[in-house]
């Protein structure tokens, strides 16, 4: 009974984390998303996807701009900057560091599996 209780404890687990994986988008999701929307003059310096928060910093000519763009695709909510925007005269555009959650797959497909 004991190893019973343990086997079904440890396939609990399992697919507890299956389902969160199969639940968030996939790392080439994100980069082919954030491709699509950021401006071909904004390049990105730093990505960083952890659990369900994605951080990016780099350079774009206008970069309160990115926010709107970013929250405009249904992977991503709550985009918010993470340290303020400061301009770089060398390359005149502004340097960013801006952070957003990643939405479950059943809630950016409406929830359709």
């Amino acid at each position: 009974r004991q190893l019973r209780a343990e086997i079904e404890r440890v396939l609990e687990e399992s697919r507890f984390a299956f389902q969160r994986r199969r639940e968030a988008p996939t790392v080439l999701e994100v980069l082919n998303e954030l491709t699509e929307r950021l401006p071909d003059e904004t390049w990105l310096i730093e990505l960083q996807l952890q659990a369900s928060e994605v951080q990016i910093s780099g350079y774009s000519p206008a970069a309160s701009a990115l926010i709107g763009l970013i929250e405009g695709s249904s992977l991503f909510q709550n985009v918010r900057f993470r340290s303020p925007v400061t301009q770089d005269t060398r390359i005149g555009a502004e340097q960013f560091h801006l952070s957003t959650e990643l939405v479950p797959q059943a809630a950016a497909s409406g929830g359709a599996t």
